[in-house]
């Protein structure tokens, strides 16, 4: 199957779930789809993660064999869709224990928190940091602080994810 190309056509659960059918829990199929996903290509490597995402949601262990470069790879990518799907994945993993890559998550994540970014990056970003924290207790006042400072001009969403990761209202 052309993965590029069925993506390419729309957004639709139905293509979705099309192409995650497709990939089923073949690995080779999975890795066209994750580069795809990786690529930064617009509307096509969001529309990958999600099929990405939904294989993960089917066969766990797909993922785990590239979690590490997943991860790697988040500063460079631009496109915010393919960010959402791609922290989302990152929330499966919360007890990741490789320094290098636990900073990486750490900078990015911070960075969407404070920047531009849409609730679901904020959100997912907050959860990572927090799942973070467990290990290093020391980030946890600043997650509280960073929260906190965004709190009145943030959705009922962030509002309640801060709530149930820091107790925050």
């Amino acid at each position: 199957m052309d993965f590029y190309k069925a993506l390419d056509t729309d957004s639709s659960r139905a293509v979705a779930e099309y192409v995650t059918e497709a990939v089923g829990n073949n690995q080779i199929y999975f890795k066209k789809v994750l580069d795809l996903a990786l690529q930064d290509i617009p509307k096509v490597s969001a529309r990958a993660g999600r099929v990405v995402f939904l294989c993960t949601e089917k066969y766990p262990k797909l993922l785990d064999s590239y979690i590490h470069e997943i991860i790697k790879k988040i500063p460079a990518l631009k496109n915010k869709g393919t960010i959402r799907t791609i922290l989302k994945l990152v929330t499966l993993y919360p007890n990741l224990d490789d320094e290098d890559e636990l900073s990486i998550l750490l900078e990015c994540c911070f960075k969407y928190l404070n920047g531009d970014y849409s609730i679901a990056e904020k959100v997912y970003g907050m959860e990572i940091i927090y799942n973070i924290s467990k290990q290093y207790p020391e980030i946890l006042n600043e997650l509280r602080e960073v929260v906190k400072a965004q709190l009145q001009y943030s959705s009922a969403g962030f509002k309640a994810r801060a709530k149930i990761l820091l107790g925050i209202e």
